[in-house]
Order: structure tokens, then C-alpha cells, then sequence
């Protein structure tokens, strides 16, 4: 059988590749896997194929913050807080230094309050229209969330932080000191009394746990 020499243009193409070490890449090669308008083949469109790749905090834009809502809580809080000062002022019952078991009491009773408001199992019922639930938390408390958007969702902030909360009840017991001081003695020393007594309790059930050992 008589042999098929190749033409001397074919032997120029191969010795120029040789040469030149560049192998010959068929088109059909570098247009596999993707189309003309760049996608994949797989029929992903070109743009979730970039989003794909790109890293999560990138494909998703961080959501504004309220505020203007966190503004109007703050204006509120000062000028009721601001008021009440005039207001005392004028009328002379702004003393000119808090009493030390004032502040005292003021200070556990706020830090039981805060807890009660933003964190008790049984005060989760008002709290549910601004927050959801999260799981349990402490002895008799549960971790919640803020939910919704705007004012909502700043109000299930307030109701689901202790921190935050606290200058406001701390706020509502300064205005109590200074238009109605008995009662607000008396409701301080009541939650004063109940923050004791749940250090008590926890020592009580480190101890219990520790000789169950």
C-alpha cells in the first residue's frame, strides 16, 4: 500500500509548532463550557455563576439601620427625662445630692427590673409583638430576638437588651424619687429584695450541685 506523505505546507505547520513549543489548542477546546454570552453550559446564568464564587458577605448587602427610630427613642428619653428635672426644679423638690441607700437600692432594683423585663420566661408574653423566641436562657429565662423593621424592630432591641433598658428604669426611678419618693422607696426595696434573693438562690444551687458530686 502506497504510504501518504504529508504536503510541504503541513510539514512548515509542524515544524513552526516544534519550534516554537506552543501546542495547537482546537477551538472546540477553548469554547468548552462556556457559551457565547460567557454562562456555563449548564445553563447557569452568567451572573448567579459570579455570585457563586464571590464570598457571602459580599452577595448580601448589609440592611440599613434605623436610624431615625433610634433618634426619636433617644429625643424621647431626654426630654421626658429633661422635663421632669425642670419640673422639679421649679417646684423645689430637686435635692441637691441623692441620698447613698437611695442610690443603692436604685441600682439592684434596676438590675432586677432590667432582667425582668427583657429576659423573664412569664414576661415573654408582652415582649412576643417585638421579638421571637430564641431558646432558653438563664434559670427562668429565655433568649428572644428583635423582629420586623422600623420602630418595631428598635422597641424589640430595647425589650430584649437588660443594658439598654436599665437607664430607662433607672430614669423612671429618678422621676419617682422626686414626685412620689415613698412609693418609689418602697418598689425599689421590693426588687432590691427579690435580686438578693435570687443571688441566694443561685448559691444555693452551685452549692446543691457541687455536694451532689
Amino acid at each position: 500500500m502506497k504510504a501518504i506523505r504529508p504536503s510541504p505546507v503541513d510539514q512548515r505547520s509542524q515544524a513552526v509548532g516544534e519550534s516554537s513549543g506552543i501546542e495547537e489548542v482546537p477551538r472546540a477546546n477553548a469554547r468548552e463550557g462556556a457559551s457565547r454570552d460567557g454562562a456555563p453550559r449548564d445553563g447557569t446564568p452568567r451572573g448567579d455563576a459570579l455570585k457563586q464564587g464571590a464570598p457571602k458577605d459580599a452577595q448580601e448587602a448589609p440592611q440599613g439601620r434605623p436610624t431615625g427610630e433610634y433618634l426619636a427613642l433617644i429625643a424621647l428619653y431626654n426630654g421626658v427625662l429633661g422635663s421632669a428635672l425642670l419640673a422639679a426644679k421649679r417646684t423645689g423638690r430637686l435635692p441637691e445630692r441623692p441620698r447613698i441607700d437611695d442610690l443603692a437600692l436604685a441600682a439592684l432594683a434596676t438590675q432586677r427590673l432590667s432582667r425582668l423585663v427583657t429576659k423573664d420566661r412569664v414576661t415573654s408574653a408582652m415582649r412576643a409583638p417585638f421579638t421571637t423566641y430564641q431558646g432558653e436562657g438563664g434559670p427562668g429565662e429565655v433568649e428572644e430576638a428583635a423582629r420586623g423593621r422600623g420602630l418595631r424592630r428598635v422597641l424589640g432591641e430595647l425589650l430584649v437588651c437588660p443594658f439598654c433598658i436599665a437607664q430607662w428604669i433607672a430614669g423612671a426611678f429618678g422621676c419617682g424619687w422626686l414626685f412620689a419618693p415613698r412609693a418609689t422607696r418602697f418598689l425599689a426595696s421590693t426588687f432590691s429584695v427579690v435580686a438578693l434573693a435570687d443571688l441566694l438562690q443561685l448559691a444555693y444551687a452551685e452549692t446543691a450541685s457541687r455536694l451532689e458530686e
